[in-house]
């Protein structure tokens, strides 16, 4: 994968579980963005799976 192309996935998934861990996006939403973006499946269940049972005051995200 091109490293540009590779950055703007990593956004993408950033900004998606931020926005989860905000509360402002469901995790149905979260995961059709990031696989639309061209996350794999992998990708989109390792970084949505601490936010299966909703969203955690345990659950840190860097910046939020």
């Amino acid at each position: 994968m091109e490293q540009r192309t590779q950055t703007k996935l990593r956004r993408v998934v950033d900004l998606c579980v931020r926005a989860v861990a905000r509360g402002s996006m469901p995790l149905s939403r979260a995961a059709r963005t990031m696989e639309a973006a061209g996350a794999s499946f992998e990708v989109v269940c390792r970084v949505l799976l601490p936010f299966k049972d909703g969203v955690s005051k345990n659950v840190r995200i860097d910046g939020v």
